[in-house]
């Protein structure tokens, strides 16, 4: 709003300067004022009211027709007045000008004259000024030589007093630093020596505390191993009491040492695998036929038993293993009964997440494997220290996706299985899978074939649907 109200206020000043320039214009205010300055007088300065002045002032410049009385104050002595000094002001002039002509000429060349001198005495002053300049300023160039050279003088002073005393701070530094690493090197041998001396200590400390560790903790084992050992040894004594037949306790461990298959009772004693803890993982107690009736027929000829055999003995036992729910199975009976676990176990689970029958599933067209048929033992190994080794076969199978050209439906598999060791060299744990080998059945013949459908099967196949 402020600069539209600026916009029309310098529009409205410059119109009126613009008429206010004009010489027809100036000129014809001028006479107008001249021509009416009574009324003017009366309008600014009457002794009236200003409405009064106002009418008296309207009354006076009105007028109705050309040949108005008013007419003549207000507009005709006025355009004549600018009218004739408009076109006689400019010969007027030129008539001034033709008078004036020659003490113009005179005051030209008085001027001029003036003018010479002046340049002249100027052209002496810049001379004189120029003289000083050059000799000031070749003072001038004298002066600061003089002071550069002081200054560099007094600034090389300055450099050679800082290099001397920065040398000097550097010798003090290094006789510091010097001082400082010969009282850190003693210090450091003497923290050494401390270490040293604290480590054959503690090295000494440590080498008894773990001797002393050692001694409790076999101490300890022997304690928690020793009343296990015991309770099937007092078992085994009260069963041959019904007999009427009383052991030594020396017979009566090694029977039992034997029996988790261990060649000594000491053996047994030692051994930190032999615990509850690991009692319980067995699932088959596997015995060697030969090496435990031996020492068994040995035993009851040290007893002097002439009414009973080793068999006899062996029963004992087996009745007191049944009452911890193990029994005694030679190797070739756990072989013959572990595939029995096989079947209760899931196996199409963890076959299907092995790689190498999951790589011959995927080429078939069946979309579940859910049958497993045909499982058999082929052959068992024992591994010392390691258990028992038993080699399976069987066929895995499912049903054919019926909108997919048949491409087999059964992958035959070969596998082994491992029970580990947890006690001594019979208590053996459940199977693991340790290797699985798995082959596609082979369709090649074409007389296993039916051909008689849109999609190929083979005849055996057919039939069944």
């Amino acid at each position: 709003m402020t600069e539209t109200i600026k916009d029309i206020w310098g529009s409205i000043t410059n119109n009126i300067n613009s008429r206010l320039a004009s010489p027809f214009f100036g000129a014809f205010l001028v006479s107008w004022v001249l021509c009416n300055w009574d009324k003017l007088a009366l309008l600014f300065f009457g002794m009236q009211s200003v409405d009064s002045r106002i009418s008296v002032f309207q009354d006076s410049i009105a007028w109705i027709s050309i040949g108005h009385e008013n007419s003549v104050s207000t507009i005709w002595w006025p355009l004549a007045i600018s009218s004739i000094y408009m076109f006689l002001s400019p010969y007027l002039h030129i008539a001034i000008q033709q008078v004036q002509k020659h003490s113009a000429g005179l005051r030209y060349s008085l001027t001029v004259d003036q003018d010479v001198d002046k340049e002249d005495a100027r052209g002496r002053l810049v001379k004189a000024k120029a003289k000083a300049n050059l000799q000031n300023k070749v003072a001038e160039d004298e002066v600061r030589a003089e002071i550069e050279n002081s200054v560099a003088e007094t600034k090389k002073l300055q450099e050679d007093a800082a290099a001397a005393e920065a040398r000097k701070n550097l010798i003090q530094e290094k006789y510091l630093e010097a001082k400082e690493k010969v009282k850190e090197l003693k210090l450091a041998n003497e923290v050494l020596a401390r270490k040293e001396a604290k480590k054959l200590q503690d090295a000494e400390k440590a080498t008894f505390a773990f001797d002393l560790s050692k001694a409790e903790h076999e101490n300890e084992l022997l304690t928690l191993r020793l009343p296990l050992a015991y309770q099937y040894m007092n078992t085994l004594s009260d069963s041959l009491n019904d007999d009427e037949k009383r052991y030594s306790l020396f017979h009566l461990s090694e029977i039992i040492a034997a029996t988790f298959g261990y060649q000594s009772f000491e053996q047994l004693i030692k051994d930190e695998s032999f615990t509850a803890k690991n009692i319980k993982k067995i699932k088959y107690l596997s015995y060697d036929s030969e090496t435990l009736f031996d020492c068994l027929n040995n035993i009851i000829e040290s007893e002097n038993e002439e009414d009973y055999d080793s068999s006899w003995l062996f029963e004992h036992i087996q009745m007191t293993l049944d009452q911890y729910s193990l029994q005694l199975q030679d190797i070739d009976s756990v072989a013959e009964r572990a595939i029995e676990e096989l079947w209760d176990a899931g196996l199409i689970d963890d076959f299907m997440n092995n790689d190498s029958v999951s790589s011959e599933t995927s080429i078939t067209n069946v979309d579940c494997f859910d049958q497993l048929d045909d499982l058999e033992t082929k052959s068992h190994r024992w591994v010392k220290n390691e258990g028992l080794y038993i080699s399976y076969s069987c066929t895995l199978s499912g049903d054919n996706h019926p909108d997919k050209p048949f491409s087999g439906n059964s992958v035959h598999i070969d596998f082994e299985v491992k029970h580990a060791l947890v006690i001594g060299e019979a208590g053996l744990s459940t199977f693991e899978l340790h290797d699985v080998n798995a082959r596609l059945e082979d369709y090649s013949d074409g007389s296993d074939w039916d051909f008689s459908g849109t999609n190929p099967v083979p005849a055996s196949a057919d039939a069944e649907f």
